[in-house]
């Protein structure tokens, strides 16, 4: 009698919740590390180590979903043992407890500072066990409330600690915090603790991205007021604990608008004068016309990986390494996972070739790398597979190019096909919206270049 045949479903299973597209990497032990050739956080990092009293604040650009987050967490879970770090997720904010992602292309630099002191404040609350000073929460609550006047008379009392709650933080740097020496979120030496938001949009009493309201000046008093309650809380947070503070700010890269870019770091330098290093994400098509003028922030662009060879693009390139370690701790975890269970895992699911072959297709796009494999899994779970083959990742490999193409016009294909031949960036404001897209990608070496993403090579823009 025959052997029964291995059910491995269970696997295919925990490939396609642990491969999650929409979500950072937390756990150290999942984190893949990029080559130091593009890795522009290892610069940043080492020079935030090497100067603890020069307040220092970086712009750092690129395209949504290549990884920045991810970079970014474990960044401040390294300089966690020298000072206290606060992260907090600006977008995720404004989707998940305002319930308004739109906002995020209308927000005032006051709102952005107001928000920051929110995030500051409930991570001395929350993760640093800080007792601040009455006046100190006095002074937010005021300025915040001030601000606000402008909105609607009847709206409810501003509650700083309800508002508060409604920013979800990691923080860290600070042993024998709150929630203990040893973060849960990323690792017993990132000292880092998260904490999620715990108020949402029917709790959310501060409404932001009003538009049409009055805009207010840095030169308002009550602008500067609210400056000055803010940098009392960095100040109260690096008194008691001797640490200078490092601010993290994400999802700053989702504004799309130039003009709010402008208005944010330009013609505003509200965020260049708080009195903390700081660490913000900015997209990489809008900064392109405003870096050059930017004050009091130095501008670093991550690039995506290069998994494409800038001398012969048909051929893959050096990063395509990264995406073989980011799969292997992956798959790795899930081994541990099923193995608890007493459950069995494939000895060999993805081959070396399909995952060069997936890693190429990516564009050097985490989030690309990771949805092509989550697919792939689907596939394997239908198909009661073993391991993956051609077969099985070619229908993923279809659905992505097909959405990827979807509605392109003849003169975005006449641009990508200039950028296949010269690798530069073409001064036409359609080459910037296919940057936009994602439809074309930037890529490192000694100055970035640029080619279609390889999804498009397949079909639309195929040679011959």
């Amino acid at each position: 009698m025959s052997a029964p045949v291995p059910d491995f479903a269970p696997f295919w299973e925990e490939v396609e919740s642990i491969f999650d597209p929409e979500q950072p990497v937390r756990e150290p032990q999942l984190f893949a590390e990029r080559d130091r050739k593009y890795a522009p956080i290892v610069a940043i990092e080492r020079h935030l180590r090497a100067n603890t009293r020069v307040r220092t604040k970086f712009i750092l650009t690129g395209t949504p979903g290549n990884g920045k987050t991810s970079e970014l967490l474990h960044c401040a879970a390294r300089l966690a043992r020298t000072r206290m770090v606060v992260h907090t997720d600006i977008w995720e904010h404004l989707v998940a407890t305002v319930g308004n992602p739109g906002a995020i292309n209308l927000l005032e630099p006051w709102e952005m500072l107001g928000l920051i002191g929110l995030a500051i404040f409930r991570a001395g609350n929350d993760c640093f066990g800080h007792k601040w000073e009455p006046r100190e929460i006095k002074a937010l609550e005021s300025a915040l409330k001030k601000l606000r006047g402008g909105e609607n008379e009847g709206s409810p009392e501003l509650d700083l600690v309800t508002l508060a709650r409604g920013i979800a933080v990691a923080a860290g740097g600070v042993v024998g915090g709150k929630l203990g020496p040893i973060g849960a979120s990323l690792g017993a030496q990132a000292v880092t603790a998260l904490v999620k938001a715990a108020a949402d949009a029917t709790e959310w009493k501060w409404r932001l991205g009003r538009g049409g309201a009055a805009p207010h000046s840095d030169q308002d008093s009550e602008v500067q007021a609210l400056l000055n309650a803010v940098n009392r809380l960095v100040m109260s947070l690096r008194d008691a604990y001797g640490r200078p503070l490092l601010l993290i700010l994400d999802g700053i890269d989702r504004v799309t608008d130039p003009d709010r870019l402008r208005a944010l770091f330009v013609d505003s330098n509200l965020l260049s004068r708080l009195v903390c290093d700081a660490i913000v994400t900015a997209a990489l098509l809008p900064m392109r016309r405003e870096g050059q003028v930017i004050v009091g922030f130095e501008c670093t662009d991550f690039s995506n990986i290069p998994v494409l060879d800038q001398k012969d693009p048909t051929r893959p390139g050096p990063g395509i390494a990264y995406f073989h370690d980011l799969l292997g701790r992956r798959i790795d975890q899930v081994r541990a996972n099923l193995a608890e269970k007493g459950l069995k895992s494939p000895s060999d699911p993805f081959p070396a070739a399909i995952v060069d072959r997936l890693a190429y297709l990516s564009g050097g796009i985490s989030r690309d790398f990771v949805r092509l494999i989550r697919l792939t899994a689907v596939e394997a779970i239908d198909a009661k597979a073993e391991t993956i083959n051609e077969d099985l990742i070619a229908p993923a490999i279809r659905d992505e190019r097909k959405r990827r193409e979807h509605l392109m016009n003849s003169e975005e294909i006449a641009v990508l096909r200039r950028v296949m031949k010269d690798r530069r960036l073409p001064g036409d404001p359609i080459a910037l919206d296919l940057l936009r897209q994602k439809r074309l990608v930037p890529y490192p070496n000694d100055s970035t270049w640029y080619y279609p993403h390889p999804l498009l090579t397949l079909g639309i823009l195929r040679r011959g």
